[in-house]
C-alpha cells in the first residue's frame, strides 16, 4: 500500500495490514503533516464510484463531418539561378622598405688592462729577455747564422708579448664597420703566442715539470712477513689433558655399571670382575698411601712441638 503525503507529496510503501479497517492517523516523517488514512479497500471503492458516476455537465460534442480537402496544385519551382563566381582578390601591394639611415660607427669603450696583469706580463717579458741575453752571452756560435736566428727569435718573442699587452689595452678585434654585430673578445686564457723557433743549448731539453708529471713515484716493496706458526706445545698439552680426562670418565662409568653389564652379558662377567678387583686394589693402595703420608706428617708436627 502506498501512502502519499497531501502536504509535501512524499510517498511511503507500507503493508496493507498496517492500516486497520477503521482507519488510523498517520504523520509524514518529512514535513510532520498528520492526516487520517483509510484502509486500502475503502480507498479503491471510493475511486471506482467516482469514476462510475457520470458528470452531468459533460455533454457529448456533436460530430460534424469535416469537408473534403480539395487538392492544391503546386506550381513547378523555378530553377535556381547559378551563383556568379566571386572575383579573385587582388594581392595588396607590399609596402616599400625605407632604407635605413647610415649610422656613424659606434665607438666602443676601450677595455682597460688590470694593473696586476700588466705587471705580470711585463715581468715575464723582462725575464724572458734576460734569459735570452744570458744564453746568447754564454753560448758562442761559430757562424753568424745561429746568432741571427737567436736575435730573430728574441725579437719575435718581444713582439708577441707586446702584442698581447696591446690586445688587452685596446680591443682591435671589434669591427667598427658593423656596429649591430659585436664579436666576442678573446679571453686572456685562450691567447696562444706564436710558436718560438727551435733554439740551441739547454732549450732542447724537456721541461722539468713535464718530467716530474710523467714520472711515477716508486716505492720500495714492503717485505711480506709470513704468519708465525702456532706453538705446538700448547695444542699438544691441551689435547693430552682432554684425552686423560675422557679416559678417566670412561673408566669410572665402566666401574659403576660393571655389575649391570655382567648381568646383561654373562660372557663379559669374568673380564668385568677382574677390572672391578683391579680398581678396588688401586683404591686400597691409594688409601694406604694417604694414611701413611698423613701419619708421617702428624709425627713431624708432633716432633716439632
Amino acid at each position: 500500500m502506498r501512502l502519499i503525503c497531501p502536504n509535501c507529496g512524499a510517498q511511503y510503501e507500507v503493508d496493507a495490514h498496517v492500516i486497520p479497517d477503521s482507519g488510523r492517523d498517520v504523520q509524514c516523517s518529512s514535513c510532520g503533516h498528520a492526516w487520517f488514512q483509510q484502509p486500502l479497500h475503502e480507498v479503491v471503492g471510493a475511486e471506482t464510484e467516482d469514476e462510475a458516476k457520470p458528470n452531468p455537465e459533460w455533454h457529448a460534442a456533436e460530430v460534424t463531418p469535416e469537408p473534403e480537402a480539395t487538392p492544391q496544385v503546386v506550381p513547378d519551382a523555378e530553377p535556381e539561378p547559378e551563383p556568379e563566381p566571386e572575383p579573385e582578390p587582388q594581392p595588396e601591394p607590399e609596402p616599400e622598405e625605407e632604407p635605413e639611415p647610415d649610422l656613424p660607427p659606434r665607438e666602443l669603450p676601450k677595455r682597460e688592462l688590470d694593473a696586476g696583469i700588466r705587471s705580470i706580463l711585463q715581468e715575464e717579458a723582462e725575464r724572458e729577455i734576460a734569459a735570452r741575453e744570458e744564453e746568447a752571452e754564454q753560448e758562442s756560435a761559430p757562424a753568424d747564422a745561429p746568432e741571427k736566428t737567436q736575435n730573430e727569435a728574441l725579437k719575435k718573442l718581444i713582439a708577441s708579448r707586446t702584442a698581447a699587452m696591446r690586445r688587452f689595452e685596446e680591443d682591435d678585434d671589434f669591427d667598427n664597420s658593423t656596429p649591430a654585430e659585436e664579436t666576442p673578445v678573446e679571453p686572456f686564457d685562450s691567447y696562444e703566442p706564436e710558436p718560438e723557433p727551435p733554439a740551441q743549448g739547454r732549450d732542447l731539453l724537456p721541461d722539468i715539470e713535464v718530467i716530474n708529471s710523467t714520472l711515477e713515484e716508486i716505492r720500495p716493496e714492503e717485505p711480506i712477513v709470513p704468519p708465525l706458526p702456532k706453538p705446538a706445545g700448547r695444542s699438544g698439552f691441551r689435547r693430552g689433558f682432554f684425552l686423560v680426562i675422557t679416559l678417566a670418565l670412561i673408566a669410572f662409568i665402566l666401574y659403576l655399571i660393571a655389575p649391570m653389564l655382567a648381568d646383561a652379558v654373562p660372557a663379559l662377567a669374568p673380564v668385568l670382575e677382574g677390572y672391578v678387583n683391579w680398581v678396588n686394589g688401586l683404591r686400597t693402595l691409594l688409601d694406604e698411601t694417604m694414611q701413611n703420608f698423613t701419619a708421617k706428617m702428624q709425627a713431624k708436627v708432633d716432633g716439632g712441638q
